[in-house]
């Protein structure tokens, strides 16, 4: 099978000044959803790139300013949209225990969410 050529171009650049990183971002309805790796909150922004609320989805007893220490975060690198109103976040599992995180959030009146160790299973 041949392998298909993919090209990208970046036709805009944002800094997210109320989000201290990024690595994951899904869309949900008109908003998009992000969370950082070294964050202990899920950030909802607007397509201008205004920050609509934020909700912890992650202990943050050992915040140092709003960024969690790189020894204890847990390395948030994707998330994806399991359904019209859940979305999974994972740690990047490149050390146990601390990042061997997923986290199911369910969307609604209420944003809720529960955090599952390795190996991040979920059946419905």
């Amino acid at each position: 099978m041949k392998a298909t050529e993919l090209n990208i171009e970046i036709l805009n650049w944002q800094t997210l000044k109320d989000v201290p990183s990024a690595s994951g971002i899904v869309k949900f309805n008109e908003d998009f959803f992000v969370i950082g790796d070294d964050s202990p909150y899920l950030f909802r922004i607007d397509k201008h790139f205004d920050l609509l609320s934020k909700f912890l989805i992650h202990p943050a007893e050992k915040l140092k300013g709003d960024r969690i220490p790189k020894f204890d975060k847990p390395d948030f690198e994707a998330m994806e949209m399991i359904s019209e109103s859940e979305m999974l976040v994972f740690g990047s599992g490149s050390k146990s225990p601390v990042r061997d995180v997923c986290v199911l959030i369910e969307i609604g009146e209420e944003t809720r969410f529960k955090e599952y160790n390795k190996p991040c299973f979920i059946i419905t």
